[in-house]
């Protein structure tokens, strides 16, 4: 299944429903958790510490579908990118918040997707090769 066009489509649409997934927590938050400075820490904090569970999900979905853990994580975050930019540009609301707090929740969004990345990257090589 690993060299068809419909299997490099899975990871697109399993971090699309990722971040459908986190939009709905997102929504769960008061605004004043992305207005108030010291709440709004929180929030990135919380961003960072939901990357190390996302990335270990994602490797280990990318067996099942017989594909490479590291392209099948890039891949599952450039879906959750698409469908949050195009959900903060055609429909902010779906995360639950406006005005202000709504451009928070996009950084807070754009602040938890490069930490995947960065977890990525910092993962030890062995670890890499287990997930293999």
């Amino acid at each position: 299944m690993a060299n068809t066009h419909a299997a490099r489509l899975v990871p697109l649409l399993i971090g699309v429903v990722t971040a459908i997934a986190f939009a709905g927590v997102l929504r769960l938050f008061p605004e004043e958790m992305f207005l108030a400075t010291g709440k709004r820490i929180v929030m990135f904090a919380l961003a960072a510490l939901a990357a190390p569970p996302t990335v270990f999900a994602m490797r280990r979905l990318a067996r099942p579908f017989g594909q490479d853990p590291g392209s099948f994580l890039y891949a599952a975050n450039t879906g959750a990118i698409a469908f949050d930019s195009i959900a903060t540009g055609f429909a902010p609301q779906v995360y639950g918040h406006q005005g202000p707090a709504s451009h928070v929740v996009l950084a807070v969004i754009v602040f938890g997707l490069f930490s995947i990345l960065l977890v990525d990257q910092v993962l030890p090589a062995r670890e890499r090769e287990n997930l293999r």
